[in-house]
């Protein structure tokens, strides 16, 4: 839902742009109808946006600064910076040129700052508090970044990896990935260990193929357990 709300506000940035260029050169005479309610149109969207971001990921940012879970690491928190600091770069961009110099543009423009200032202190909250982690319990593994997703262990159909990613899939085949280089260097162990654990009790088939660091900990565990 959040990634198909930031692609969702992207585009809405760009159509906006581009009929905000037409606005402003009006002296090309290319005269688009109704476009004091395309703008009108496009703050609402983009509310619509920021309402879902407001609901969904601080919430769960909440959850996560009171709950202990694997933490992200500096290399998974650059990665949700280039991920994230794109959107931020689009939304800073347009709220300034419509706050700036297009007329009709004013509630657009506001809209958008206010999407824009609620990424950067979504970021500045993980630089002091650090609130991006994997949660793991025998009932859920849990998601949180800029993005979050929550897979129910009942939902999981097998786990397997490819080199430092973990692949959970779904009874429906759809998978979940959790890059191991996203959580800190020092726990990653404990992780793969907890993840091989709950899923041996739960009769999940598991088979995760470590590689470096991990290799010790794959020969520990080689015997999949599989129950249909």
């Amino acid at each position: 839902m959040l990634r198909l709300a930031n692609i969702l506000s992207v585009i809405v940035v760009i159509a906006t742009s581009a009929l905000a260029f037409f606005h402003y050169h009006d002296d090309m005479d290319i005269k688009i109808p109704y476009l004091s309610q395309m703008f009108i149109g496009a703050a609402v969207l983009l509310g619509m946006v920021l309402l879902i971001k407001l609901t969904s990921r601080w919430p769960a940012v909440l959850m996560a600064l009171k709950t202990e879970g694997y933490k992200l690491s500096l290399k998974g928190f650059r990665k949700v910076i280039i991920y994230e600091g794109m959107v931020l770069l689009y939304l800073g961009v347009f709220a300034y040129v419509m706050l700036s110099y297009i007329d009709i543009g004013f509630w657009t423009g506001i809209v958008a700052s206010v999407l824009f200032l609620e990424g950067a202190i979504l970021l500045l909250t993980q630089l002091v508090k650090s609130p991006f982690k994997v949660l793991l319990n025998d009932k859920a593994i849990t998601k949180i970044t800029n993005e979050w997703e929550v897979v129910s262990w009942n939902d999981i159909k097998k786990i397997d990896s490819r080199q430092n990613d973990i692949h959970l899939i779904r009874k429906n085949g759809t998978p979940v990935l959790i890059d191991l280089e996203w959580i800190e260097k020092s726990v990653r162990d404990d992780f793969i260990a907890r993840i091989n654990r709950i899923a041996q009790e739960k009769g999940i088939y598991c088979s995760i193929d470590c590689v470096g660091e991990y290799q010790d900990f794959a020969k520990m565990s080689s015997q999949p357990i599989y129950n249909e």
